[in-house]
């Protein structure tokens, strides 16, 4: 597994703190420090078997993932049948919609990218546009049986993209 970090010093509290230096030293993680958005942050071929994007700054999405060309090169990286994982969302702005203007435009960027093969599970939290978001085919009624049973009480939220309503839309 490969992860990036812009932050030197959160990779040295990780590795500290949340035993993350057992995994780089058994060789199961490897930790880059920069930009993962960079044409620079690549693994091996065939490429990865997923991706997680989790960015944000300020509590907000970054700009960069409103944009479908940001989506193509993360896409890009995956080995063939590979998927993408996300949370779409961010803190409320009191007085503002902001968080779901930025959530519906990130999703609509995704959706362009991969040829609007997205699933999505809306997490309606504490007045906020998140959603968790998962690229390629719609998972079948056999890939979610194997979803360990804490976290099956999930599994009936997921739905195809298309058909959301995200949470906090006006």
């Amino acid at each position: 597994m490969h992860g990036w970090e812009l932050d030197p010093a959160v990779v040295m509290m990780a590795q500290q703190h949340m035993g993350m230096q057992r995994l780089t030293d058994k060789g199961c993680l490897v930790v880059h420090v920069g930009d993962a958005l960079d044409d620079n942050a690549t693994v091996d071929a065939p490429g990865a078997a997923g991706i997680i994007v989790d960015l944000f700054a300020e509590g907000q999405l970054i700009p960069q993932l409103t944009q479908v060309d940001s989506w193509k090169s993360i896409c890009q990286r995956l080995a063939p049948g590979g998927r993408v994982m996300t949370n779409l969302g961010a803190a409320p702005v009191p007085g503002q919609h902001v968080a779901v203007e930025t959530t519906k435009a990130a999703l609509a960027a995704m959706a362009e990218a991969f040829d609007g093969q997205l699933t999505c599970c809306p997490l309606c939290i504490a007045n906020t546009a998140n959603m968790i978001v998962i690229s390629g085919p719609v998972p079948g009624q056999q890939d979610w049986s194997t979803v360990p049973a804490e976290l099956r009480q999930y599994v009936s939220g997921w739905q195809p993209c298309d058909q959301i309503q995200l949470c906090n839309s006006q």
